[in-house]
């Protein structure tokens, strides 16, 4: 016979009209923070690492049996922080459990727990249901973590900048005292919502919703996020010196795994003042990229050149990520000696 199920109050909210929702939100916000005016946190400053993650020779397991190397190497190129499982580390085709995994890891590494890297973690997924999961996960380490990000699902899409603001309130509901950041790359989810308003209507609805990861070149927004006090990261490796003018308070990216001494520069240069050096120097950074997205694959790029540079071992690439092809290699071989050649301090 079956069974007949009463709905709790979640799946009720679940199944509830849009305004209805947001109501509930509403109320979720007075009963959670009562009349705290705001948040109070350390918005975090310098250059993030978006770490790949490592994989078996076969894929279909996670080896973090370098992690600890791993973390230690990029302090050495003057990283100050990592953001685990985003897109570097292929967040979409690793499962929860895994992902889980991988935070402890990291959170047991030498340069976390002596506070030498940040760390935020990404729980972003296609399920409600994992995101909250995995920010609860995140939630046993609120004393070590910066916060954690948030990449909205994207099969079924939200349709608009208060759809994703509830989101972002319903994460940071759930884990009301760890900073919650929106982590906003339209060209790969094909979500294109204003950031500013984004964040700006999240943060009614929960105070501790303080910031974004910005992969996106639409500067105008990122401006406006940073004029209303949030705290922004961009994730645009071969535009950080114009982020840093936009007013970004660091960065996130891929290639800082393994140039990272090169876009710590651009960071110092320009805090210093020196804008014409730090812009001079992005030059480089561009050009990199530019090599890396010619040869068709971007994270199989990077993943090669960190482990030709960095001389650390990650494994393999879980599919459809592919590690790059040999005659791929070619060219990015040749830029970097190039480099060498005429003397770069950062290759």
């Amino acid at each position: 016979r079956l069974r007949r199920v009463l709905p709790t109050d979640s799946m009720k909210m679940s199944v509830g009209t849009r305004k209805a929702i947001h109501q509930r939100l509403e109320e979720d916000k007075r009963r959670i923070y009562g009349d705290q005016p705001g948040f109070a946190f350390q918005p975090f400053k310098g250059l993030m690492a978006a770490t790949f993650t490592p994989l078996s020779e076969d894929s279909y397991s996670v080896d973090l049996s370098n992690i600890d190397a791993y973390a230690k190497d990029l302090v050495s190129q003057g990283v100050v922080g990592i953001f685990v499982n985003g897109t570097s580390g292929q967040s979409t085709s690793i499962t929860v459990e895994e992902r889980k995994q991988i935070v402890d890891a990291w959170i047991k590494t030498e340069p976390v727990v002596s506070g030498k890297l940040k760390i935020i973690v990404h729980v972003g997924c296609d399920s409600i249901v994992d995101i909250l999961n995995l920010s609860k996960h995140a939630s046993k380490y609120s004393s070590t973590i910066q916060g954690v990000a948030v990449m909205s699902p994207s099969y079924f899409k939200p349709q608009s900048a208060t759809d994703v603001a509830e989101l972002l309130a319903r994460v940071a509901h759930t884990i009301p005292k760890i900073p919650v950041y929106y982590y906003h790359i339209p060209f790969m989810n094909g979500i294109n919502v204003s950031v500013a308003e984004t964040l700006m209507k999240a943060r009614t609805l929960a105070p501790n919703v303080i910031g974004c990861k910005f992969t996106s070149t639409d500067f105008a927004d990122l401006q406006r996020c940073t004029k209303n006090g949030f705290n922004c990261l961009v994730g645009a490796d071969d535009m950080l010196s114009y982020a840093l003018a936009a007013g970004v308070d660091g960065a996130i990216g891929i290639t800082y795994n393994f140039v990272g001494k090169l876009h710590a520069a651009i960071i110092d240069a320009y805090m210093k003042g020196h804008h014409t050096e730090a812009h001079e120097m992005q030059k480089q950074s561009t050009e990199l990229m530019y090599h890396i997205k010619a040869s068709g694959n971007l994270n199989g790029a990077c993943f090669y050149l960190f482990e030709k540079q960095r001389g650390i071992s990650l494994g393999a690439s879980r599919f459809p990520v592919y590690k790059l092809d040999d005659d791929l290699k070619l060219p990015l071989e040749k830029y970097v000696s190039d480099q060498k050649m005429n003397n770069s301090p950062f290759f």
